[in-house]
């Protein structure tokens, strides 16, 4: 609606003047259009908010409809990744600054897009201009959508730990202890442009294990610090892999340290660690708790690669009812490993169907002892139907205590290194059934 100036006035911009009948000034003559169309224009918005029809009853109308919102905010009603909206009244075009907030129902999967009263779909963007990842519009969420004169950028959104999140890409994340947050979104190595790195294993493991990796891999970078709690590995769906790097090269500088807990519990078949350091310490024995460096369980799987292991209040590495752990390139102990009564002192504990193994059958990698180690119960002990593959290239280093026990049909495979190639003081032994060799 334009200003509509007096009738007979020439002057676009004329104002209105009131009469004076005591200077003989007649006063001016409004057009129609001046008293119609402001009316059309409220009563249009009115109605296009469609809360109640107009009605000379309540004269606050007007405010209540601009109070509702509703003239910018609408129920998406497209799918994943291509969003769509109808606003009324319609915009008539793009421009910079319109501003759409959403009721979105599907999560998005990756890159996104926005069509808005079918005026041709516009490109979805982080605040920052950067690309979407899966899972930042969330499900059953409310979002608001800026438009930048190119794409509509994200100037708040609603994540969720809905239904699962099928990636389209590989995606990368980072915790950094010193400087992280569990606040940020963990998708930068540093703090800036609205994002930054986890401050915890455990929080970058809850953001992805309600993704899907789809084929897709997901790597989480973690920075070197001694100050690392207990994570329990995130259980993805999908097929691809789930890579955590530490210090590849220096193991000792990436610690994960706990009291009376695991410090890696296992979940999933998905997970691979790279280059870090585990330990544990404890007081008294804990039912369903091996205080174990690294604790398998049930039908999972996973992978670690150049670790250490530090001394352990319990088993360094156990597995057990059909838990499948692999592990590779070299091997560094550095603290002997105690016994209690829900965790037995070894190296490596398989029980009721464990299954350890390591990856290089050739060529195969260091195993490297610093220190006075011992093991309260053996090196290696495997129980009830359990399997150790265990080689190395070079022993370097000593440890006490009972070289193997194998008991109850379970195997001990050292590749024919006789009854000497494991470490300890204290001749191996087998019983009912077991075998070493």
């Amino acid at each position: 609606m334009k200003y509509n100036q007096p009738y007979g006035i020439s002057d676009p911009n004329g104002p209105y003047i009131n009469g004076d009948p005591s200077i003989g000034r007649a006063g001016s003559i409004p057009p129609a259009e001046s008293i119609e169309f402001p009316q059309r224009e409220i009563v249009n918005l009115i109605s296009d908010v469609n809360l109640f029809a107009p009605d000379n009853a309540d004269l606050r109308q007007l405010g209540k409809s601009i109070q509702s919102q509703k003239l910018w905010a609408v129920d998406d009603a497209g799918t994943a990744n291509q969003y769509s909206v109808t606003l009324a009244p319609a915009p008539g075009t793009y421009f910079r600054y319109l501003l759409v907030v959403a009721w979105i129902v599907n999560p998005n999967t990756g890159p996104a897009n926005l069509n808005v009263n079918a005026m041709g779909a516009k490109p979805i963007v982080r605040s920052d201009g950067s690309p979407l990842i899966p899972g930042d519009i969330g499900q059953n969420t409310l979002n608001a959508f800026m438009y930048d004169g190119a794409a509509f950028r994200m100037v708040w959104q609603g994540k969720s730990v809905g239904g699962p999140v099928f990636l389209d890409r590989n995606l990368t994340f980072y915790v950094n202890d010193a400087t992280g947050s569990d606040n940020n979104d963990g998708a930068a190595a540093v703090v800036g442009g609205g994002h930054g790195p986890f401050k915890t294993l455990q929080k970058a493991a809850n953001t992805v294990r309600f993704m899907n990796l789809n084929g897709y891999n997901i790597t989480i970078n973690v920075a070197d610090s001694q100050n690392y709690r207990a994570v329990n590995l995130p259980a993805c769906a999908g097929s691809g892999t789930v890579l955590w790097v530490g210090n590849v090269n220096t193991p000792a500088n990436v610690l994960i340290s706990e009291n009376n807990t695991i410090a890696i519990a296992v979940s999933g078949v998905n997970n691979v660690m790279q280059g870090f350091k585990v330990q544990t310490t404890g007081v008294a024995g804990q039912q369903n708790n091996t205080c174990a460096g690294i604790h398998a369980q049930g039908t999972v799987q996973a992978t670690f690669q150049n670790f250490e292991w530090g001394p352990t209040f319990g088993p360094q590495i156990f597995a057990y009812g059909g838990a499948y752990l692999r592990f590779g390139g070299p091997k560094r102990i550095s603290g002997s490993a105690q016994s209690h009564a829900y965790g037995l002192g070894c190296f490596i504990n398989c029980q009721q169907g464990g299954r350890v193994d390591c990856l290089e059958v050739s060529p195969p990698q260091p195993l490297t002892i610093v220190g006075a180690v011992n093991y309260a119960q053996a090196f290696i002990e495997a129980q009830q139907l359990s399997a150790v593959a265990f080689n190395y290239s070079t022993l370097t280093g000593a440890a006490t205590g009972k070289k193997y026990d194998a008991t109850y049909n379970s195997v001990i495979n050292v590749a024919g290194g006789g009854a000497n190639y494991l470490p300890g003081d204290v001749a191996g032994t087998v019983s009912n059934g077991g075998q070493y060799g």
